[in-house]
């Protein structure tokens, strides 16, 4: 059931970025009650320039995107297999996993912080 939801999660932002649909709410939380931009801000804007297929516009909204984006595709490819039962993405994440979650807090902070600067 738990890796039903954690592909649910990964698939969700996903989906919406293949269909080019925004999510509900308006914007980010963060932004709106401190003013200033999250380390995710620009994310949603660029998982959805990659879905469609424009990665200098995706790359313009969070220069870590595209890099988020492929994480993402993989993470769920790896989940869908072992919702259907391979082992193999359990032995893949016990190997990277640690590697794998560094990486994109990295990027994650390394593409705000880009951001911030070249504003």
């Amino acid at each position: 059931m738990a890796r039903l939801v954690l592909l649910g999660v990964f698939l969700a932002p996903l989906t919406m970025a293949v269909l080019g649909v925004s999510p509900p709410g308006g914007g980010c939380l963060w932004r709106r009650s401190l003013g200033v931009d999250c380390p995710s801000c620009g994310l949603t804007r660029s998982f959805l320039a990659v879905g469609r297929g424009d990665l200098s516009a995706a790359v313009r909204h969070h220069p870590a995107g595209p890099f988020l984006f492929l994480v993402a595709v993989l993470v769920t490819a790896g989940l869908t297999a072992a919702a259907a039962g391979s082992s193999l993405p359990g032995r893949l994440w016990r190997r990277a996993g640690t590697l794998l979650v560094t990486a994109v807090a990295v990027a994650t902070v390394e593409g705000w912080l880009l951001k911030a600067l070249l504003r």
